[in-house]
Protein backbone atom coordinates (compact mmCIF):
# COMPACT_ATOMS: atom_id res chain seq x y z
CA UNK A 1 0.00 0.00 0.00
CA UNK A 2 0.99 3.62 -0.32
CA UNK A 3 1.37 4.12 3.43
CA UNK A 4 3.66 1.09 3.75
CA UNK A 5 5.84 2.18 0.81
CA UNK A 6 6.09 5.69 2.28
CA UNK A 7 7.20 4.26 5.62
CA UNK A 8 9.73 2.00 3.93
CA UNK A 9 11.33 4.90 2.03
CA UNK A 10 11.29 7.32 5.01
CA UNK A 11 9.36 9.84 2.91
CA UNK A 12 7.97 11.47 6.06
CA UNK A 13 11.44 11.93 7.59
CA UNK A 14 12.68 13.62 4.40
CA UNK A 15 9.77 16.07 4.12
CA UNK A 16 11.55 18.74 6.15
CA UNK A 17 14.63 18.45 3.95
CA UNK A 18 12.80 18.96 0.67
CA UNK A 19 13.30 22.31 -1.03
CA UNK A 20 11.22 23.27 -4.06
CA UNK A 21 11.32 26.17 -6.51
CA UNK A 22 8.25 26.56 -8.64
CA UNK A 23 8.81 27.61 -12.24
CA UNK A 24 6.59 28.09 -15.25
CA UNK A 25 2.88 27.38 -14.87
CA UNK A 26 3.33 25.80 -11.43
CA UNK A 27 4.51 29.14 -10.04
CA UNK A 28 0.90 30.34 -10.16
CA UNK A 29 -0.69 26.99 -9.32
CA UNK A 30 1.03 26.01 -6.08
CA UNK A 31 -2.35 25.18 -4.55
CA UNK A 32 -2.57 22.14 -6.85
CA UNK A 33 0.54 20.51 -5.38
CA UNK A 34 0.35 17.80 -2.71
CA UNK A 35 1.00 19.00 0.85
CA UNK A 36 4.25 17.01 1.03
CA UNK A 37 5.66 19.17 -1.77
CA UNK A 38 3.85 22.45 -1.06
CA UNK A 39 5.38 22.63 2.42
CA UNK A 40 8.90 22.81 0.95
CA UNK A 41 8.28 25.58 -1.58
CA UNK A 42 10.84 28.36 -1.24
CA UNK A 43 9.74 31.97 -1.20
CA UNK A 44 10.61 34.14 -4.22
CA UNK A 45 14.29 35.10 -4.10
CA UNK A 46 15.13 32.45 -1.49
CA UNK A 47 17.84 30.05 -2.70
CA UNK A 48 17.61 26.29 -2.36
CA UNK A 49 20.16 23.48 -2.58
CA UNK A 50 20.05 20.83 -5.26
CA UNK A 51 22.43 17.95 -4.52
CA UNK A 52 24.32 20.34 -2.23
CA UNK A 53 24.68 23.04 -4.89
CA UNK A 54 22.92 26.35 -4.23
CA UNK A 55 20.31 27.29 -6.79
CA UNK A 56 18.58 30.65 -7.09
CA UNK A 57 19.57 34.16 -6.03
CA UNK A 58 22.28 34.27 -3.35
CA UNK A 59 25.60 35.95 -2.54
CA UNK A 60 28.05 33.70 -4.39
CA UNK A 61 31.15 35.31 -2.89
CA UNK A 62 29.85 34.76 0.66
CA UNK A 63 28.96 31.16 -0.21
CA UNK A 64 32.45 30.49 -1.61
CA UNK A 65 34.07 32.17 1.42
CA UNK A 66 32.17 29.77 3.66
CA UNK A 67 33.41 26.80 1.58
CA UNK A 68 36.93 28.25 1.67
CA UNK A 69 36.86 28.51 5.47
CA UNK A 70 35.79 24.86 5.69
CA UNK A 71 38.66 23.86 3.39
CA UNK A 72 41.09 26.00 5.37
CA UNK A 73 39.98 24.29 8.61
CA UNK A 74 40.70 20.93 6.98
CA UNK A 75 44.11 22.20 5.93
CA UNK A 76 44.83 23.45 9.44
CA UNK A 77 44.05 20.03 10.89
CA UNK A 78 46.74 18.38 8.74
CA UNK A 79 49.77 17.60 10.87
CA UNK A 80 53.20 16.36 9.99
CA UNK A 81 53.35 17.86 6.51
CA UNK A 82 56.97 18.88 6.94
CA UNK A 83 57.91 15.21 7.30
CA UNK A 84 56.31 14.22 4.01
CA UNK A 85 57.91 14.27 0.59
CA UNK A 86 56.77 16.77 -2.03
CA UNK A 87 54.79 13.92 -3.63
CA UNK A 88 53.13 13.09 -0.31
CA UNK A 89 52.22 16.73 0.30
CA UNK A 90 50.81 16.95 -3.23
CA UNK A 91 48.63 13.88 -2.61
CA UNK A 92 47.34 15.44 0.61
CA UNK A 93 46.79 18.74 -1.19
CA UNK A 94 44.77 17.02 -3.94
CA UNK A 95 42.63 14.88 -1.67
CA UNK A 96 42.09 16.92 1.48
CA UNK A 97 42.30 20.52 0.31
CA UNK A 98 41.32 20.64 -3.37
CA UNK A 99 38.79 17.90 -2.66
CA UNK A 100 36.92 20.37 -0.46
CA UNK A 101 36.11 22.44 -3.57
CA UNK A 102 36.14 20.01 -6.50
CA UNK A 103 32.48 18.94 -6.34
CA UNK A 104 31.14 22.48 -6.68
CA UNK A 105 33.49 23.37 -9.53
CA UNK A 106 31.47 21.08 -11.81
CA UNK A 107 28.46 23.37 -11.51
CA UNK A 108 29.62 26.79 -10.25
CA UNK A 109 32.22 29.39 -11.17
CA UNK A 110 34.70 30.19 -8.42
CA UNK A 111 35.50 33.91 -7.95
CA UNK A 112 39.10 34.93 -8.72
CA UNK A 113 39.71 36.15 -5.16
CA UNK A 114 38.92 32.69 -3.79
CA UNK A 115 41.17 31.09 -6.41
CA UNK A 116 44.03 33.35 -5.33
CA UNK A 117 43.56 32.42 -1.65
CA UNK A 118 43.46 28.70 -2.49
CA UNK A 119 46.65 29.01 -4.56
CA UNK A 120 48.45 30.71 -1.66
CA UNK A 121 47.35 27.95 0.73
CA UNK A 122 48.44 25.29 -1.78
CA UNK A 123 51.89 26.88 -2.01
CA UNK A 124 52.15 26.80 1.79
CA UNK A 125 51.28 23.10 1.84
CA UNK A 126 53.78 22.24 -0.89
CA UNK A 127 56.51 24.39 0.68
CA UNK A 128 56.20 22.89 4.15
CA UNK A 129 59.89 21.88 4.10
CA UNK A 130 61.11 24.96 2.29
CA UNK A 131 60.96 23.37 -1.17
CA UNK A 132 59.67 25.98 -3.57
CA UNK A 133 57.62 24.94 -6.61
CA UNK A 134 58.56 26.70 -9.83
CA UNK A 135 56.33 29.71 -10.65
Amino acid sequence: TRKESSAASDVYKRQGKREVVLVGALKHAAHTLPDTIRNGVAKDGEPIRTLGVPFGEFDELAWWMKRYRIGKQRRASLIGLAHRSITGRNMILQSKFYGSFRYWLFSMIMPNGIIDMIEEDAKRILCAMGVRPSP
